[in-house]
């Protein structure tokens, strides 16, 4: 099968199955990159950071590195590192990957309204410093384009229908912000990861679905910030895929032309951000190989 090079899938399959599919696996957030299974850390070419504080950590709750509140943005930072400083114990880990921060933010289940919890421009401050962190360690970051959320929005409203102030939001969740964060951060080092489910969840902001193909279409404009790719179907058209829902890539709406786009960028990893079954991720990969 004629696949993108550096095909990866989440950690799912026998290490004797992937390496029969040429496939990498990226290593997640519960546990340190260090302590994964020793036949697994050969395949590992990349590492998910946490984007919420570790059990036994001092602090609960959701890593923010634009934190104004300045001791939950040192443990945020404290936290990554060290991250970083495991993943780069494990010799083929050459990327890390991240979330950026909430901006607007309350925990699942607390009431009252989100409330503003980070600033851009402390954001851009972090990155830069986490840059120059794992770039003495020998490692690339790469900052994911966040989900919209959607659980103050009733599926029968638009979303314009909602108080902004009333949605819980990450900085570069929209394509135009987190292209940008890239600019801004400007080290060589530090690029982007395209997850396609959440950039799914937030065209859903659009009404109009030639809108909505256009701005899926705007988080691709930009190739060279590009290094990664989390791969997973959604359905832009569908009021489902307001949720994050991390389908198997050519079961659900992004269709031919979008997947084949993803397919053809240039220097990037491929991850397939899931892993249902084995009869499931052969689909997959048919249908990315028949594009």
């Amino acid at each position: 099968m004629a696949l993108p090079h550096a095909m990866g899938v989440s950690p799912g399959a026998k290490v004797d199955e992937l390496k029969a599919r040429g496939l990498f696996v990226e290593l997640g957030s519960a546990r340190l990159p260090e302590s994964a299974p020793e036949d697994l850390k050969p395949l590992a070419r990349s590492a998910h950071a946490p984007f919420g504080f570790p059990t036994g950590w001092a602090r609960n709750g959701r890593l923010n590195i634009a934190a104004t509140d300045g001791a939950w943005r040192k443990e945020s930072m404290l936290c990554l590192e060290r991250y970083l400083t495991s993943a780069a114990k494990v010799p083929s880990i050459k990327l890390v990957n991240m979330h950026a921060a909430p901006r607007l933010w309350k925990e699942q289940g607390v009431q009252g309204a989100p409330q503003p919890v980070g600033e851009y421009a402390i954001l851009i401050e972090s990155l830069r410093a986490l840059a120059a962190f794992a770039k003495n360690l020998g490692l690339t970051i790469t900052v994911e384009n966040n989900r919209a959320y959607w659980d103050a929005v009733p599926q029968e409203k638009r979303f314009l229908e909602v108080p902004r102030s009333s949605v819980r939001e990450y900085f570069g969740t929209t394509s135009a912000e987190w292209i940008q964060i890239w600019r801004d951060v400007d080290r060589g080092n530090l690029f982007l990861c395209l997850d396609t489910s959440h950039a799914t969840t937030a065209v859903h902001r659009y009404d109009d679905k030639d809108e909505r193909r256009a701005a899926l279409h705007a988080y691709i404009a930009e190739p060279r910030a590009l290094k990664h790719i989390h791969w997973n179907d959604n359905d832009p058209w569908d009021v489902a895929g307001r949720e994050d829902r991390h389908l198997d890539v050519g079961t659900s709406g992004l269709g031919d032309e979008f997947n084949d786009a993803i397919r053809r960028l240039p220097g990037v990893t491929h991850l397939l951000e899931h892993f249902q079954s084995l009869q499931a991720l052969d689909g997959e990969l048919r249908y990315i190989a028949d594009l």
